[in-house]
């Protein structure tokens, strides 16, 4: 009888290889250029930016150096049930596969505590490779950012109801904040409410209609991309881009004039 096979990611570090079930994956999105070394800076904090989710930079917690030449990476949404709890980047570009999971042989040395907690045991490739099975804890993820205070960053996506909207407000609350909806940019100022986000839709709404705010990150949405991010605005992203939305969040906020 065949063993069971599971879907799995897989990468090489150092020349390594190394394989993590898709299970726990809720998105993978590859990151390069300004964005990835971004991403880098921010994973010596351990926090994705404005998000506030952990953000655990694999290759330091396995002990390996970074490659001096990194083009791309990837940047892993991990969680449950379509929930967000942390991010993982990765200095290399992961495959999906079938793997047959195994327990660590015992004739393997110990790893140091540190990235024990990451060794599950031997993922068995096609071919008949084996892999480093790893796993991410939750526990793992919030040892790498400070304790912060509930609830998470408040977002308001300004646009009209549709599929789109939702789409973001999915997208934002997958990234740990807590989302409000409104079709008139008045709303930002009529609620009495602080937001610490606001995404307005360029498509719908010229980008005056939202004043900007000191401490307020300011992120202009359109379907098309924008030739410049727009007077007051803090970044533009394209709709439905998680790459873009997660480089907006992590970009270091400007303040108003």
């Amino acid at each position: 009888m065949s063993r069971p096979v599971t879907e799995v990611l897989v990468f090489a570090l150092d020349g390594m290889r190394f394989a993590l079930p898709t299970a726990g994956v809720v998105e993978q999105l590859v990151i390069d250029g300004d964005r990835l070394r971004r991403l880098a800076r921010l994973a010596e904090t351990g926090v994705l930016g404005a998000s506030g989710l952990p953000l655990l930079r694999l290759s330091s917690r396995l002990g390996i150096g970074a490659p001096a030449q990194l083009r791309a990476g990837s940047l892993l949404l991990v969680g449950e049930a379509g929930r967000v709890r942390g991010t993982v980047l990765l200095d290399a570009e992961p495959v999906i596969t079938f793997a047959e999971l195994r327990a660590m042989p015992a004739t393997v040395p110990e790893a140091p505590a540190r990235q024990a907690a990451l060794v599950a045991g031997i993922a068995v490739l096609p071919a008949g490779e084996r892999a480093i099975l790893l796993q991410i804890p939750t526990g793992i993820l919030r040892e790498s950012a400070p304790e912060v205070a509930e609830p998470g960053p408040r977002a308001l996506v300004v646009a009209p109801a549709g599929a789109p909207r939702d789409r973001l407000r999915t997208l934002l609350r997958r990234l740990g904040h807590e989302v409000s909806l409104a079709e008139d940019p008045r709303a930002a100022r009529l609620s009495g409410r602080r937001f610490d986000t606001i995404v307005l839709d360029l498509d719908a709404f010229a980008a005056e209609a939202i004043e900007p705010r000191d401490g307020v990150r300011l992120i202009a949405c359109s379907a098309a991309a924008l030739p410049r991010v727009p007077n007051g605005f803090d970044s533009a992203i394209l709709a439905g881009d998680v790459a873009s939305l997660i480089a907006a969040l992590a970009q270091r906020k400007t303040l108003a004039a």
